[in-house]
Order: structure tokens, then C-alpha cells, then sequence
């Protein structure tokens, strides 16, 4: 019975440690990966705050959301594991197809390319259907089974310029 529960333990431990994410700072850039995983999205860390980290129970992906006050900008990743789409673009295709309720009014939206993530750009006027206008950044990259799926976003009285949030996009590394 001693053995049984030592057994118990120690795959209970190994289930937990799988589901843990992770979020390394070190040398003014902020690496954010799924624990067991020898790649992470880095980021320069300037006044990024984690406002919330979310791991899957089984492991399979994590969600981070960061906020930047100076900014006030907001930044998220999903990190998961998928079949769902197997490149950038597949993956920016299958998100566009059923994008959050509050996406389907987008308006000036674009697709394209840029610093290794397929990208659409967007702004909304309701925000959980209250009047703001918020512009958007949605970029997706795939890497070993990985769904690396960005969002950006900043809201304002009148419509937020995209460029700040695509310079930001330029800094992003995966590696």
C-alpha cells in the first residue's frame, strides 16, 4: 500500500509540474513559455506588469495576460498546443473564422504578414457592449505543435493609432 501511494505522489507531483507555466525575467526581457518546452516568446520587459497566468490542467497551454501602465497598452498570449492549424496563417484563419462575439463588428480590418506572425489588424467601438474604441493587433505563429496566438490592444475617446502596437510586434522573439 506504502508503494501505491509513493507512486500516487509522484505522478500527481509530474501531472502539476506539467501544467505549470512559465515566466522567466532576466536581462531586461521577459520570457514566457509552457514548462518542457526549449523555446519561449520573449519580449523587452520595460513596465510590463503579469496580470494573470492560466495553465491548462493537462498541460497543454498556458495564458498570459500583461498590462503596460506608461503605455496603456494590453498584451496577452495563448501559448497551446493544437491540431487545429499548423502555420501562421492557418492558425490567424482558424481564429478569424469564430473571432469573440465582440470582434464580428470589427471594422478596418487587414491581414498580412510581419516579423513571422500572420497578422490582422482591427478596431471595435463596443467593449462588453459599452461604447469605446479600441484598436487591435491579432498576430498567430505556430511552432512545434505550438498555437502561439497575440493579442494587443489599446482602447481610447477616439480611435488608437495601430503603429505603436505594431512596433511592439516587431520586438517580439520566439526562441
Amino acid at each position: 500500500m506504502q508503494w501505491f501511494s509513493i507512486v500516487l505522489l509522484a505522478a500527481v507531483m509530474c501531472l502539476s509540474a506539467m501544467a505549470r507555466a512559465e515566466m522567466v525575467k532576466m536581462d531586461g526581457v521577459i520570457a514566457l513559455s509552457v514548462t518542457g518546452e526549449d523555446w519561449a516568446l520573449r519580449l523587452p520587459a520595460e513596465d510590463w506588469s503579469l496580470a494573470q497566468e492560466q495553465a491548462k490542467p493537462d498541460g497543454t497551454g498556458v495564458f498570459y495576460y500583461l498590462v503596460s501602465n506608461n503605455r496603456s497598452l494590453n498584451f496577452s498570449v495563448f501559448l497551446d498546443k493544437t491540431e487545429a492549424c499548423n502555420s501562421a496563417e492557418s492558425c490567424r484563419d482558424h481564429f478569424w473564422k469564430s473571432p469573440h462575439p465582440d470582434y464580428k463588428a470589427a471594422k478596418d480590418v487587414t491581414h498580412f504578414t510581419r516579423n513571422g506572425f500572420a497578422v490582422t489588424t482591427f478596431r471595435i467601438e463596443r467593449i462588453m457592449n459599452m461604447p469605446a474604441t479600441q484598436t487591435n493587433v491579432s498576430a498567430h505563429a505556430y511552432r512545434d505543435g505550438y498555437w502561439i496566438d497575440v493579442g494587443l490592444s489599446k482602447v481610447g475617446g477616439t480611435t488608437p493609432p495601430v503603429a505603436p502596437l505594431l512596433e511592439f510586434l516587431d520586438t517580439l522573439r520566439i526562441q
